[in-house]
């Protein structure tokens, strides 16, 4: 899930309210001084962006199909989701492959018998302006965050059984360089352009979660983090919180240490339009996400971690009652260096 409190951190001018890159639409929109946007339409022309198209989901899968698992592919092109409509649930192994020209994503929403336009409005009031209630009707379940086109990447999550959408909440604009999105410019999130795959789960396989090489933890509102050590790694994410949340993790530039980084992070998290972060305050990078999870829920997620270095994370989704962001209302972020 990629609403604005992820897509761009609150610190980045394109991190304005999540899930990896800058969202050029909505993260150029005009801001006001309540901390909305106010998102003007400026037409955008790119040879790798293609007209809208639109499709109409097909019925669900009748109660004698054989469901697919535990192991899924879902592959993602423009505009659509070549993905399993039926699954069994409990543990599943889940890859992404981006097939198309653009960046996508796969993020997995429990939405029971809820209509896909009631859907579509809910997603749209999430991902588009912070602090939003989150209907009841609607729960986070993971998945896989921004892919570059020719690119896959993989997650064992857990999916009780229930009705999901598998959803792409990026734009046409996040696939062009930053420097050719126009000040001002918006987009219609690509879930509204035929990414919204309906996905039934049923039964259980039984399996367990996939360990990693170490498990961070997210509370009401902490997270408790394993040792580090450089390299590509397996984590595990899980929620043991009662609220919904996610990791946002970021990598602070060579030369800057926990007390430093901690320094920048608490000046980032606080800056507004009003009252921004001093000239020269270092900013992390995202370099990884564990998608967001309901209550006592886990997924598993890759991070590559570099010797010596200085990394934040931080959760920037809302209580479901709305507010502000875990990380800048009740301070859920932290600061971790690898051991050299």
């Amino acid at each position: 899930m990629r609403p604005d409190m992820k897509r761009a951190p609150v610190w980045l001018a394109c991190f304005v309210l999540i899930l990896g890159s800058c969202r050029g639409g909505k993260d150029n929109a005009q801001s006001r001084a309540d901390g909305k946007t106010t998102p003007t339409t400026v037409p955008v022309t790119a040879p790798d962006l293609l007209t809208t198209t639109s499709t109409t989901p097909s019925p669900e899968p009748p109660a004698d199909a054989a469901p697919a698992g535990p192991d899924i592919t879902v592959t993602a092109t423009e505009y659509a989701f070549d993905a399993p409509r039926l699954v069994t649930g409990g543990v599943v192994n889940l890859t992404v492959r981006n097939a198309g020209r653009e960046r996508h994503e796969a993020l997995i929403v429990k939405v029971g018998d809820t209509p896909q336009p009631k859907v579509v409005q809910a997603l749209d009031a999430f991902v588009n302006t912070r602090g939003q209630p989150i209907p009841d009707f609607l729960d986070f379940n993971g998945g896989i965050g921004t892919l570059n086109k020719g690119t896959e990447a993989k997650t064992s999550l857990t999916l009780p059984p229930g009705k999901y959408a598998i959803v792409c909440t990026l734009t046409d604009l996040d696939s062009l360089h930053a420097n050719l999105v126009p000040a001002g410019a918006n987009a219609p999130e690509l879930y509204t352009k035929g990414m919204y795959a309906p996905l039934t789960v049923r039964g259980d396989g039984g399996a367990a979660l996939p360990g990693g090489d170490g498990t961070i933890v997210a509370s009401d509102y902490a997270f408790k983090l394993p040792p580090f050590s450089a390299g590509p790694r397996t984590f595990v994410f899980r929620n043991d919180g009662a609220q919904p949340h996610f990791a946002s993790i970021g990598e602070f530039p060579a030369g800057v240490d926990a007390d430093a980084g901690r320094k920048a992070l608490q000046a980032l998290i606080g800056a507004n339009p009003l009252a921004p972060a001093p000239e020269g305050t270092p900013e992390p990078a995202d370099v990884a996400f564990a998608e967001p999870i309901g209550p006592k829920s886990a997924e598993t997620f890759q991070l590559t971690l570099q010797p010596g270095r200085t990394y934040s994370i931080a959760c920037f989704l809302s209580d479901r009652g709305g507010g502000p962001s875990h990380a800048a209302g009740k301070g859920m972020f932290m600061i971790f260096t690898v051991p050299a």
